[in-house]
């Protein structure tokens, strides 16, 4: 599949610097990632857990929240029924 974005220019700034930051040498490399790391993320929080960034020295985390996240988990607690009837 061939996919084409447009941007604004503060986003390609931002995709080059995660690419350089990664060396990632291609487009296809930085969505690949992101896509995988989006998909664990998606697992997790429909499986009951939250993503979190820990600071091991003191013990403090900071939650992830996407609005992905919310809708993800609102739809797993649903019965399948009632996805279906939510989707449309």
């Amino acid at each position: 599949m061939r996919m084409q974005l447009e941007l604004p220019n503060q986003n390609v700034k931002v995709v080059k610097y995660l690419m350089e930051l990664a060396n990632f040498k291609t487009y296809k490399e930085l969505f690949n990632a992101a896509l995988t790391v989006l998909y664990w993320c998606l697992n997790e929080v429909t499986s009951g857990r939250i993503i979190v960034s820990l600071d091991e020295q003191t013990g403090k985390y900071k939650e992830l929240s996407m609005p992905a996240f919310q809708v993800a988990t609102f739809q797993a607690h649903q019965a399948p029924g009632e996805r279906a009837a939510t989707a449309r």
